[in-house]
């Protein structure tokens, strides 16, 4: 007789900079690549992006902390931007409002030959853009990463 048990994921607990990820997407994800970058925006504002990609590059998590500055671009301004960005590449995409992490944000699948990318993006406050990328199939993952995750500032 043979016995398969399954595996059962643990949600993820990620440190970035100074910031706390937790989700649970039900895939046992391992390897985080923790990454940040500081830089400046087109128009010279500080910046700094903090970055998680799992082993197998199938999510990756974003924090882009505008150094204070306040008066990001509006949600509904990034979602047309993405979908504009998508269009230019010849691809399908779409984005649909829907609450993240407790606030105002965007879901915009992309729609290429190879399946489907779902991209989704809040504002943490009012100098954080939060962006997350997942090639998880909606309900294999992403869906359920999108309805845990939570992030928060650590300081």
């Amino acid at each position: 007789m043979i016995f398969v048990l399954p595996v059962i994921a643990k949600p993820e607990h990620l440190a970035l900079g100074s910031y706390k990820v937790n989700f649970d997407a039900e895939k046992e994800l391992q390897d985080w690549n923790i990454t940040k970058k500081e830089t400046e925006t087109l128009m010279g504002s500080p910046e700094v992006v903090y970055g998680a990609s799992s082993a197998d590059v199938f999510i990756r998590i974003e924090c882009y902390d505008f150094k204070g500055r306040e008066g990001l671009r509006s949600i509904d301004d990034y979602r047309k931007s993405r979908e504009e960005d998508c269009k230019a590449q010849g691809m399908t995409c779409d984005s649909y409002p829907r609450k993240i992490d407790g606030r105002d944000g965007y879901v915009a699948p992309t729609f290429y030959q190879g399946g489907t990318i779902y991209e989704a993006g809040w504002h943490l406050d009012n100098s954080t853009f939060v962006s997350v990328t997942s090639f998880y199939p909606w309900d294999e993952g992403t869906l359920q990463l999108l309805k845990t995750i939570n992030v928060t500032t650590t300081g």
